[in-house]
């Protein structure tokens, strides 16, 4: 195998594996999120633990579309054919990200949210 598809090849691996360890994480926040609702009910803090949900999976895919489309190439770019699907995923992408909040607004609100809960707990900051 030659070097440069040698270096290509380990580069996508890597690559699948920051995907995989962030969709695991986004995962693992959803579980957790729905095993504090159904122990404590729905509180004002599951609204805060949602937004941090949604900004993760928005990263999330962000990061796995552009990877995607590095992999297909110009493919990638071009409605239908082999890259239709990354293609049509990327258009979409800032709708789905954005629509309900953008990053900024969600993440102010989810720290606001925190601190106030804290603070009601006791907790001083």
């Amino acid at each position: 195998m030659p070097k440069d598809k040698l270096i290509a090849t380990v580069f996508s691996l890597f690559l699948a594996l920051v995907i995989l360890r962030f969709l695991r994480v986004s995962a693992a926040v959803c579980c957790m999120t729905a095993y504090h609702i159904k122990v404590n009910g729905w509180q004002s803090d599951v609204a805060s633990r949602l937004a941090l949900a949604k900004i993760h999976a928005g990263r999330l895919l962000e990061l796995a579309n552009r990877e995607a489309q590095q992999v297909f190439g110009g493919a990638g770019y071009q409605r239908g054919g082999v890259g239709g699907n990354v293609e049509q995923i990327s258009r979409d992408l800032r709708l789905l990200v954005v629509g309900g909040g953008s990053e900024e607004i969600i993440s102010d609100l989810a720290v606001r949210q925190e601190f106030a809960a804290a603070k009601k707990r006791g907790s001083r900051l």
